[in-house]
C-alpha cells in the first residue's frame, strides 16, 4: 500500500526537532518532491513552529506542511502515524521514556525509522525485543543518526573501503581524534544522559555500558580487548595530548556493530580507539637549549593541563549523575529540556574528527579520513545528519543494501548516506597519512 508521506518528523516542536523541521523547510520545501509532515502531542506548538518557520524563511509553503497529533505513550495513535509514512524520524528523548512504543509501532507497520538517541542500553533492549520482527517486516530501524554516532561510523567505513580498494587488505586498527568541537549543550541531551543513571536496573547495566561490544550479539563478540580510551596520553598520530571523549563509549559500540553487520568487513581483529585532542603540542623529551624549546615545553604543559581539565569535568559529571542525591543539583545548574544553544552559537560551531587507520597486511599501509562540519555538530549538524538519514531511508530505499532490522547508519545506508552528507556540506575524505601529518 502506498504511503502518504516520505518522512514524518516526530517531536518536531522540541529543540532538535524544530531544527530538523527548519532544515527540511530550507532545503526541500521547494526544491524536491519530498512529502513530509510534523508530528507530536501538542498541535498548537506544531502550528506555531510552522508559522515561525514560514516567517523566518519568507515562504507560506511551510504552512502547508501537514500536522499530525500523537502522544509518545498512545500506542494506537503511534501505529496510525507509522502506517502513513515510509520513515519516522524521531527526536523525542529521553528515548527510554518516550521512544519504545514508537519503535514497536514502526516495526508492526513495516515502517523504517531513525533517531538521534545516544542511549545504547535502550537500543540494546529494543534490538532484543523487536529485531526479529523488524527483519520479518522488512523495515530498517536505524538509531544513533546524529553526532552520536554518524561521524565515527562514517570515518571507519571510508577507511575500510580505502584499505580494500587501494591495498586489498582490512583494518588492523583505527585511532580517531576529535580535533575541534565547538557548539552548545541542550537540556534534552542532559535529560537523556541522566535518564540512563535513573534506570532501576542501572547496577546491572554498568557492565554493558563499559563494553564496546554491547551492540554485538554475545555469540559474535571477539575475545580480545579493545584499547583503553581513558586517561591522558600523548598521540604520535597527531602530536598532541589526548583525553577521554564523552561520546567515545557509544560511538565505539556503533563502529563495532557496523563491523559485525558487514561480516567483519573492517577485520576480525579490528580495534578502535576514540579520544579528544587537547590541542597542538610536540613530542615529549624536547631539549631546553633554546627559547623556542622552552616555548614548546610551555605549550605542552598547557595542553596537558587542558587534558586534565577535560578529564576532571567528565569525571565530575559522571559522579554527580551516579548518585541520586547529587542528580537534582546537577539538573538545577545544567540546561533544562527544551533549552539549547542560540542561533549564533549553532552557526559558529564546528567539528573536525580525524581517523588514522593501519591495514592488517604485512606492509601495514596507513591512511587517514577526515569528517568536518561547519556548524554546531550537536544540534545544527545533527539535524542535518538525521534528516538526510531519513530521506535516504525513504527515497533511496530501493537501492540500499538488502539488510533489515536494527542497523547502524553505515550498515543501512553506506555510500548513499555519505554522498547525501557531502552534498549537504559535510566534508568527508581520505588521504595518505603522510599528507595528513604535514597539515596537523
Amino acid at each position: 500500500m502506498a504511503r502518504k508521506y516520505d518522512v514524518i518528523v516526530f517531536g518536531a516542536s522540541g529543540f532538535t526537532g524544530s531544527l530538523v523541521a527548519e532544515y527540511l523547510a530550507q532545503n526541500y520545501i521547494k526544491k524536491s518532491s519530498l512529502s513530509w509532515a510534523v508530528a507530536g502531542r501538542d498541535e498548537a506548538k506544531l502550528k506555531k513552529l510552522l508559522d515561525q518557520l514560514a516567517e523566518n524563511l519568507g515562504t507560506n509553503a511551510v504552512k502547508e506542511v501537514d500536522i499530525l497529533v500523537a502522544d509518545a505513550n498512545d500506542f494506537d495513535a503511534l501505529q496510525q502515524l507509522a502506517e502513513k509514512t515510509k520513515v519516522v524520524l524521531s527526536t523525542t528523548g529521553p528515548f527510554w521514556k518516550f521512544g519504545s512504543k514508537l519503535i514497536e509501532a514502526c516495526v508492526n507497520k513495516g515502517t523504517s525509522y531513525c533517531d538521534i538517541t545516544g542511549e545504547s542500553p535502550w537500543v540494546r533492549e529494543m534490538m532484543a525485543n523487536f529485531n526479529d520482527k523488524a527483519k520479518e517486516n522488512r523495515c530498517r530501524i536505524v538509531n544513533l543518526c546524529g553526532m552520536d554516532s554518524v561521524p565515527s561510523d562514517v570515518g571507519c567505513y571510508v577507511l575500510a573501503n580505502h584499505m580494500k580498494k587501494k591495498h586489498n587488505c582490512q583494518l588492523d586498527h583505527v585511532n580517531s581524534y576529535v580535533i575541534t568541537m565547538r557548539g552548545g549543550v541542550s537540556g534534552g541531551t542532559i535529560a537523556s544522559m541522566m535518564n540512563i543513571f535513573e534506570q532501576p536496573n542501572f547496577a546491572a547495566l554498568t557492565k554493558e555500558l563499559g563494553n564496546p561490544y554491547e551492540l554485538v550479539p554475545k555469540e559474535y563478540r571477539p575475545s580480545f580487548r579493545q584499547p583503553d580510551a581513558n586517561g591522558i596520553t600523548f598521540s604520535n598520530d597527531i602530536q598532541r595530548y589526548t583525553s577521554a571523549f564523552v561520546m567515545a563509549g557509544v560511538n565505539s559500540k556503533v563502529v563495532h556493530r557496523t563491523n559485525h553487520l558487514l561480516g567483519n568487513f573492517y577485520g576480525t581483529k579490528f580495534k578502535y580507539c576514540e579520544k579528544m585532542a587537547s590541542g597542538k603540542g610536540t613530542i615529549p623529551g624536547l631539549s631546553f637549549h633554546t627559547t623556542s624549546s622552552v616555548s614548546h615545553m610551555k605549550e605542552i604543559a598547557e595542553r596537558f593541563l587542558s587534558g586534565i581539565a577535560t578529564t576532571l569535568a567528565l569525571g565530575t559529571f559522571v559522579t554527580g549523575a551516579y548518585f541520586s542525591w547529587t542528580r537534582p543539583l546537577l539538573k538545577y545548574f545544567l540546561p533544562k529540556p527544551g533549552d539549547g544553544p542560540d542561533k549564533a552559537t549553532r552557526e559558529s560551531g564546528k567539528l573536525v574528527m580525524k581517523f588514522f587507520g593501519v591495514g592488517d597486511s604485512e606492509d601495514a599501509p596507513q591512511a587517514t579520513a577526515t569528517f568536518i562540519t561547519h556548524r554546531d555538530p550537536g544540534y545544527a549538524e545533527t539535524a542535518k545528519m538525521v534528516a538526510e538519514s531519513a530521506i535516504c531511508l525513504s527515497c533511496d530505499s530501493e537501492v540500499l543494501p538488502e539488510r533489515w532490522g536494527f542497523l547502524t547508519p553505515m550498515a543501512a545506508m553506506g555510500e548513499k548516506l555519505i554522498t547525501r552528507l557531502q552534498n549537504a556540506g559535510i566534508e568527508i575524505f581520505t588521504e595518505p597519512q603522510d599528507d595528513m601529518a604535514a597539515r596537523l
